[in-house]
């Protein structure tokens, strides 16, 4: 359980927006925020392994749903995330797309 600092336990939370900000104003999702944005909280140091991995992809020519699968299986490569929070996450994104 996640106290009122963030923090589960000792470890400190961050959350992770799928798919970045970033890549959601590229492609013009609509009202997507990031105050809205489908996110999941992470420990920090996992948080930083999916981050860096985001980072130094090329996502040139690739479409939203592509970026969205990649996100998703670097959280499944990096995270201890449980499959039903992922696809938890995978509908909170379809609810943004027309």
């Amino acid at each position: 359980m996640m106290n009122a600092n963030g923090r589960r336990g000792r470890q400190r939370l961050n959350n992770h927006h799928v798919p970045q900000y970033s890549v959601s104003i590229r492609f013009g999702i609509p009202n997507y925020t990031h105050r809205n944005a489908p996110a999941i909280a992470l420990p920090e140091s996992e948080h930083l392994c999916v981050t860096a991995a985001q980072y130094i992809r090329d996502t040139t020519g690739w479409s939203a749903r592509q970026v969205l699968d990649d996100d998703i299986r670097l959280l499944r490569q990096h995270t201890d995330v449980p499959e039903n929070a992922i696809r938890h996450l995978i509908q909170l994104f379809a609810a943004f797309l027309p």
